[in-house]
């Protein structure tokens, strides 16, 4: 799907369905009136542009970012690695290697996709958010898909797949829902339920508001709950909030400050973590290749709330037709 998107009121966001291609939105226009008074319809047009706007920067910010809780859905087959390299100042260096994508199936269904993932939390959010904040099991998954979506930011996915790492089937769907209001804010949510025949039920929630400040400015607060049977007595409901400011410099590099903390309520309700982080991303040799820097500092109940400092090193190539 093609997203277009041009700075000042007077603009508009074209989308073409046909097209797989997301362009990137422009961060240095600027727009002239030549209307003291403009009429109610320009008005109109005016409004629904910057609530367009607002999607068209969420959508590009999350494939940017190369987000794994939006995936990109309108393309046949989607790839996407990831090299980390992370250095806390108690620990050895940690090289991570990550990979994720999806085949459509033509021959059998538009509406189903081979999955397949390198870790655990292949859709939890937590790589754009926290990586060195939560460290994943690292179990690969694999799994058939079927999507029905209704329109852009609402779809209903059925999933039957297979943890490696756990040794276990699993079934279950998403529901998602996306709603614009007040010009520039969207409000994004999913719930996933899945049964995993080795240990029963998983629950995952995620609840995200977006705001759009200026062209350059964007704003989200990330809410997610985590509960499964097999950790209900040792950690209970597992909640992450995560907030962000991401100014995007240009087309091809952004700026993001992010704070996220942990919480569980198991076996006392408690925080567990926290993290401050800023990330440096841009665009490198090709469209599809992206390098990110990311020094933080953390706190966790398990060192006594000592501040530790660290960085974290990403490659990041996407590839999607």
């Amino acid at each position: 799907m093609a997203v277009d998107v041009i700075a000042g009121q007077s603009n508009s966001v074209a989308k073409d369905s046909s097209s797989s291609e997301q362009t990137k939105p422009s961060v240095n226009d600027s727009s002239e009136t030549s209307e003291s008074e403009p009429s109610s319809s320009a008005l109109d047009t005016a409004q629904k542009s910057v609530a367009d706007s607002v999607v068209a920067t969420a959508k590009w910010l999350d494939s940017f970012f190369a987000d794994p809780e939006y995936p990109n859905t309108d393309v046949d087959v989607r790839l996407n690695l990831r090299q980390y390299v992370i250095k806390q100042e108690s620990l050895p260096f940690e090289y991570k290697t990550r990979i994720d994508g999806r085949i459509k199936l033509p021959n059998i269904s538009r509406k189903l996709d081979l999955v397949f993932a390198g870790n655990e939390d292949e859709e939890s959010g937590s790589d754009s958010f926290n990586e060195g904040l939560q460290s994943s099991d690292d179990n690969p998954t694999l799994g058939l898909e079927l999507l029905n979506k209704r329109k852009p930011g609402n779809s209903e996915r059925f999933k039957v797949g297979y943890r490696f790492g756990e040794s276990s089937y699993y079934l279950g769907g998403r529901v998602r829902r996306a709603v614009s209001f007040a010009e520039r804010w969207q409000l994004r949510g999913s719930q996933r339920l899945r049964w995993y025949h080795q240990f029963g039920w998983e629950s995952q929630t995620l609840v995200e508001l977006d705001y759009l400040q200026r062209q350059q400015s964007f704003f989200q607060l990330r809410l997610s709950t985590l509960w499964r049977d097999d950790r209900r007595d040792e950690l209970g409901t597992e909640t992450n909030w995560a907030v962000s400011y991401i100014y995007l410099r240009d087309n091809n590099q952004a700026w993001r400050l992010s704070w996220s903390s942990d919480y569980h309520t198991e076996p006392a309700p408690r925080w567990v973590a926290s993290q401050i982080a800023v990330a440096y991303r841009r665009q490198i040799y090709r469209e599809w290749l992206r390098f990110e820097v990311q020094p933080f500092v953390q706190w966790q109940e398990v060192n006594q709330w000592h501040p530790e400092y660290g960085i974290s090193l990403q490659l990041n190539a996407l590839i999607e037709q």
